[in-house]
């Protein structure tokens, strides 16, 4: 669908799909469900995702620079060597979730919940803004309202 010079993709489900290669700049996407699907060198630079599940997917080479995720929620998700730099979440939820060689400058959580993340050689944690959200491991929650430094937070969860 057109809205003014938006395009917007709404209301489907996919299922084992595998996206490859492709440019889906300034798009958005709203109330979508993908479950088993890959993602695989994908552009979503100042994209918008609204209502969107992610079950069992893999993001290879994806690129969220400056996109807003708003209410969508990532279950048993892989993001590998992927850029989330300057991106804006609000209200999403990331459960059992892994982060692998990602790129997380200036991205902020607003209002997030990330229950057992793995980060692993993630660049910029340390830069990540958090505000309103929690970070969660099997053992124990640390609520956050506004606090710089992620990775300290990472580090107090292991023990």
């Amino acid at each position: 669908d057109k809205i003014g010079s938006w395009t917007v993709i709404q209301r489907k489900n996919f299922l084992n799909e595998v996206i490859r290669s492709h440019n889906l700049t300034g798009l958005t996407f709203a109330h979508l469900t993908f479950l088993d699907c890959n993602f695989i060198d994908i552009d979503f630079s100042h994209t918008n995702f609204i209502s969107c599940d992610f079950t069992n997917c893999n993001f290879t080479e994806t690129t969220f620079l400056k996109s807003e995720l708003d209410n969508c929620n990532f279950k048993n998700c892989k993001i590998f060597q992927s850029d989330l730099t300057s991106a804006n979440l609000m209200e999403s939820n990331f459960t059992d979730c892994q982060f692998d060689i990602v790129d997380m400058a200036g991205a902020v959580f607003t209002q997030c919940e990330l229950i057992q993340p793995q980060f692993h050689k993630v660049r910029f944690l340390e830069s990540v803004t958090l505000s309103k959200s929690k970070i969660c491991n099997s053992k124990k929650c640390i609520e956050v309202n506004t606090f710089d430094n992620v990775s300290k937070i990472v580090d107090d969860l292991k023990d």
